[in-house]
């Protein structure tokens, strides 16, 4: 399981990146603009509750979505809410996170996102049989990621990213790690 996982978030990641490398550098990177834009891919998480063994880690889906105010050419404050969901049988599990933070622009398409916030951890039951039941926690939430941005076109990139996410709940926490591809727009330069 573990190694169509890694495969499956390598070609989320490197296809995008090699055909938009093609067209790279026809446009400079340009920061200084509002920003937004939003992604997904694979991504495995664990669950791990104080006292308690950590689950087996588990497959699923991750997306992101991410807007930012841009305070020079090199860094954004940014506002950045993450998904992680997987269903397995009758249930479905759901980890969430909503930040506000940083998107920092160390070199030509590199950019380092990170930010503190609120995280949710959901568990929905579903059958058909018996009514449905939900469990819910909100805690702290942390997302740190790290990707490249492929500029095709003035205002447009796309590129891999890697994505880390936490969320807290009383008695434990959640995490996520995983690498998908985004898709960013700049907009409405700063003067």
């Amino acid at each position: 399981m573990r190694n169509r996982i890694g495969i499956a978030v390598a070609a989320i990641v490197l296809i995008p990146a090699a055909a938009s490398a093609a067209v790279a550098g026809q446009y400079p990177q340009d920061h200084n603009a509002w920003s937004i834009g939003f992604g997904g891919g694979g991504s495995s998480a664990a669950v791990t509750e104080d006292n308690l063994a950590t689950s087996d880690r588990q497959g699923g889906q991750m997306w992101n979505l991410r807007a930012g105010y841009p305070l020079n050419e090199l860094v954004s404050l940014a506002w950045e809410g993450n998904v992680w969901t997987k269903s397995q049988g009758d249930f479905e599990f759901t980890f969430v996170t909503n930040t506000l933070g940083v998107a920092v622009y160390p070199s030509e398409g590199l950019v380092l996102r990170g930010g503190i916030g609120i995280g949710n951890t959901t568990v929905n039951e579903t059958n058909i049989f018996r009514p449905t039941s939900s469990w819910s926690k909100t805690g702290l939430g942390l997302h740190f990621a790290a990707g490249y941005d492929f500029r095709i076109a003035r205002r447009f990139a796309i590129g891999p990213q890697l994505d880390y996410g936490l969320t807290t709940f009383d008695g434990g926490h959640a995490e996520w790690f995983g690498g998908g591809v985004n898709f960013n727009w700049y907009f409405l330069k700063a003067q």
